[in-house]
């Protein structure tokens, strides 16, 4: 089973839904959890550049996707359903 990371914004700017093919396996880097972590992952290495960001899903092969206080985070399987609401609440 792969996990899809689908990505919903644009309250702003206009509806925007993006899906992102995980792999089999992800990661996710939560600023509050790990915060270390977070800024070793975070491409300018200050956390407090971005204050939207709020996690990272590291993809199966590496691949750093953002995830955002501005959007609704979800992490689907390969047939559509919700695996996981990874939205801050």
């Amino acid at each position: 089973m792969n996990f899809i990371l689908r990505q919903q914004s644009g309250k702003l700017n206009g509806f925007k839904e993006v899906n992102t093919c995980l792999g089999k396996n992800y990661t996710i880097i939560y600023r509050q959890n790990d915060p270390e972590r977070f800024r070793v992952v975070h491409p300018e290495g200050d956390v407090e550049l971005d204050p939207i960001i709020y996690a990272f899903v590291e993809s199966e092969e590496g691949i750093i996707h953002e995830l955002s206080s501005q959007a609704i985070n979800y992490i689907m399987n390969d047939k559509g359903n919700t695996f996981s609401n990874v939205s801050l609440d």
